[in-house]
């Protein structure tokens, strides 16, 4: 019986392999490969007219210090975490979201109306429109441009339709599935950045020659 349930187990651990072996191939080529390689290319000197060259340096990672760069990202984080941690401590609610497992949203609006009723989930999910709608005309944009050299000038007004009908569907999802879908999405970015990378690398090879 011992051995039974062993053989059997096994079978299930090699058919888990075979099942999931071509999400990990994936995430292999066209994630953690990318990475490492931008990883390497972040340590490699700048050329002057284009692309890199194969020097060891850490000035691009030493321009985070210098005052222009970390003076807009402290003040950029110090903002944004001390009216949202002043705001949350100070309401007294954190315990109990804690305790019932809510996190993300719920919590700073319900800390908002602790001290604004009513108004407090409104203020948050205001802010939230801001921040949503500037990033859908950012994306938009860009996404615009690549149509456009791609397809055409026709080929936007139906990308354009294309677009609203996924907000209007976006708008009647969970919360959590638009998060999950625009994760995948922004992973599945990588797909034809990562081509484009080895197409053109001997284009930009050249071009850091000259």
């Amino acid at each position: 019986m011992k051995n039974k349930n062993v053989r059997l187990l096994r079978r299930e651990r090699g058919a888990n392999a075979v099942l999931l072996g071509p999400m990990y191939l994936f995430t292999v080529i066209f994630l953690v490969g990318p990475f490492v390689y931008m990883i390497v290319l972040s340590f490699l000197s700048r050329a002057e007219t284009w692309g890199v060259v194969n020097e060891f340096t850490l000035r691009n990672y030493l321009k985070i210090f210098e005052p222009t760069y970390l003076s807009t990202f402290w003040e950029s984080i110090k903002l944004a975490f001390l009216v949202t941690a002043l705001v949350i401590l100070s309401s007294g609610v954190l315990d109990d979201m804690m305790s019932q497992g809510i996190t993300g949203t719920r919590v700073a609006q319900t800390a908002f109306s602790t001290g604004f009723g009513g108004l407090g989930p409104k203020f948050v999910a205001v802010c939230l429109l801001f921040f949503a709608f500037s990033t859908i005309i950012g994306w938009y944009f860009f996404a615009q441009q690549n149509v456009k050299y791609l397809f055409g000038n026709g080929a936007v007004r139906p990308f354009a339709l294309l677009v609203v009908i996924c907000v209007f569907l976006g708008s009647l999802m969970e919360v959590p599935l638009v998060w999950n879908l625009s994760d995948l999405l922004n992973g599945i970015m990588v797909i034809p950045n990562f081509i484009a990378l080895i197409a053109l690398s001997g284009v930009i090879a050249s071009s850091a020659r000259k």
